[in-house]
C-alpha cells in the first residue's frame, strides 16, 4: 500500500510569505533611517548601543539622544518650615474642576458623618482625665505647631485624631501628652510635605516622651482608628465656601485674608470641647461669616444676607449658623480678655492705640495688641482688628 503524500505546499508558502513581509519591513525601516540621516546632514550611521535617555525600539533609533542632566527646571525647592517669618504658604493654583464643580463639595459634607466622636467620652470611656486637661494638651500643641509653622490644617486634623481616639480608648493622665505628640504626628503625615520629627516633638516634651515611644503609641493610634486618620476638617471647607459666597460690593478686604481668620477662629473651636458637636461644616461657615463681619463694615441686613448665603451652600439652618457664630464670639472674649479693646472699639466706631503686648506664659503664645477697655454692651460682636490676633 502506497501511503498519500501530504501536501505541504501551503506551509512552505506561508513560510515564504511570512520571510518576505520580513525583509520588507526590514528595507521600509532602513530607507526610513537614511532619508532621516539625509535630512539632518548626518553622514554615518548613529550607533545602536542606546545611550542615556533614548528611547529603545525602533522609535528610539531614529530619535536623537535627551540627556535628562540637560532639562532645566525652573521651579525654587521651598520648605515651608524654613520659610521667613511673616511669609504665607505656598498654594498651588486654584483648579476650576475641583471649586466649579459640586462633587467635592458634596462629597465633603457626605463624608463628614462617617468621622463620629462621642461628646461623653469624658464621662462614659475615660476615668482619669477632664475637659480642662484637653485644654491644656490642645493649648500645647497648638503652641508646637506655631512654632514649627505648620501648616493650617495640621492641628485641627490632630484634635480630630485625639477627639476619635478618646472616644474609644482609655488612657492614663501620663499619656495624653504622648498621645497628642502622635497626633501631631500623623497630622504632618497627611497634611504637609514634611512631617514633624521624632527629635523635635520629644524635645518639645522636655524629653519626658522618647522616640520609641512615639514610634510604639503612633502603631496604637492608627489601629485603634482603623488606619482612618485623614476625616473631615472644617479647613477643607473654606476654600469651597469662600469661592462661592458673594462678597459685597463695599468689601476691601481679600478672600485670602478672609481664609486667615477664618483659620485663626477653627483653630479656636478646637481647642474649646464645647463645639466638638458642631459639624466641621459648620465650624467652617460660622468661621468665615465672623471673618467676613469683622473685615468688612456691614449693616444688620448685610450679616444676614451673608448668612443666607451660607445657608444655601452648605444647607445648615440660618439659626445654627448664627448659634455657632455667637459661641465663637463669647469663647474668643472669654479666654482673650485682651481682646476686649478690639471690641469696645469696634462697638463706639474709634480707633484705639495700639500697645506691646506680652506674651502669656504657660498656654500657647498670642500676639494681641490690645489695651483694657471697659465694654459699653454685653452683646459680643466680631472686633473690627481682629486680624492683630496671632495664632
Amino acid at each position: 500500500h502506497l501511503r498519500p503524500r501530504r501536501d505541504v505546499s501551503h506551509f512552505t508558502r506561508a513560510k515564504d510569505w511570512d520571510a518576505g513581509n520580513r525583509r520588507s519591513l526590514r528595507a521600509i525601516h532602513a530607507a526610513n533611517a537614511v532619508a532621516v540621516l539625509r535630512i539632518s546632514g548626518q553622514r554615518r550611521r548613529p550607533p545602536l548601543k542606546p545611550t542615556t535617555g533614548r528611547v529603545e525600539g525602533f522609535v528610539g533609533f531614529l530619535q536623537p539622544a535627551t540627556i535628562m542632566a540637560e532639562l532645566l527646571c525652573l521651579e525654587k525647592d521651598v520648605d515651608f518650615q524654613e520659610r521667613p517669618e511673616g511669609q504665607g504658604p505656598v498654594c498651588s493654583y486654584r483648579d476650576p474642576a475641583i471649586f466649579d464643580d459640586c462633587t467635592v463639595l458634596d462629597n465633603l459634607l457626605r463624608s463628614e458623618e462617617r468621622y463620629p466622636i462621642n461628646p461623653r467620652y469624658f464621662n462614659c470611656v475615660q476615668k482619669e482625665l477632664s475637659v480642662n486637661m484637653r485644654r491644656i494638651v490642645g493649648r500645647w500643641m497648638l503652641e508646637v505647631c506655631e512654632v514649627e509653622q505648620c501648616r493650617p490644617e495640621v492641628y485641627p486634623l490632630a484634635m480630630n485624631c485625639l477627639d476619635r481616639f478618646l472616644s474609644v480608648r482609655p488612657v492614663r493622665k501620663c499619656q495624653l501628652q504622648l498621645t497628642g505628640a502622635v497626633c501631631m504626628l500623623l497630622a504632618s503625615k497627611f497634611r504637609q510635605t514634611k512631617p514633624l520629627s521624632l527629635e523635635r516633638l520629644s524635645m518639645f516634651t522636655d524629653y519626658s516622651v522618647t522616640r520609641e515611644e512615639l514610634k510604639d503609641w503612633e502603631l496604637v493610634v492608627v489601629s485603634t482608628l482603623k488606619w482612618d486618620v485623614c476625616g473631615v476638617i472644617a479647613c477643607d471647607f473654606l476654600d469651597h465656601l469662600i469661592h462661592r459666597l458673594e462678597l459685597p460690593k463695599e468689601a476691601m478686604c481679600s478672600r485670602d485674608h478672609i481664609r486667615t481668620h477664618a483659620q485663626t477662629f477653627i483653630s479656636l473651636c478646637y481647642t474649646e470641647f464645647e463645639f466638638i458637636l458642631s459639624p466641621a461644616s459648620m465650624i467652617a461657615a460660622a468661621s468665615i461669616s465672623m471673618a467676613v463681619c469683622g473685615l468688612v463694615k456691614l449693616n444688620w441686613t448685610q450679616k444676614k444676607e451673608v448668612l443666607q448665603r451660607l445657608h444655601d451652600i452648605t444647607s445648615i439652618e440660618v439659626d445654627c449658623l448664627q448659634d455657632c457664630q455667637q459661641r465663637i464670639e463669647k469663647t474668643l472674649v472669654r479666654n482673650y480678655p485682651e481682646l476686649t479693646k478690639s471690641l469696645a472699639a469696634s462697638l463706639n466706631g474709634t480707633t484705639p492705640t495700639p500697645t506691646p503686648a506680652s506674651t502669656p506664659s504657660g498656654d500657647y503664645a498670642v500676639k494681641v495688641s490690645a489695651e483694657t477697655v471697659t465694654l459699653e454692651s454685653e452683646t459680643p460682636e466680631t472686633p473690627t482688628d481682629v486680624q492683630d490676633v496671632l495664632f
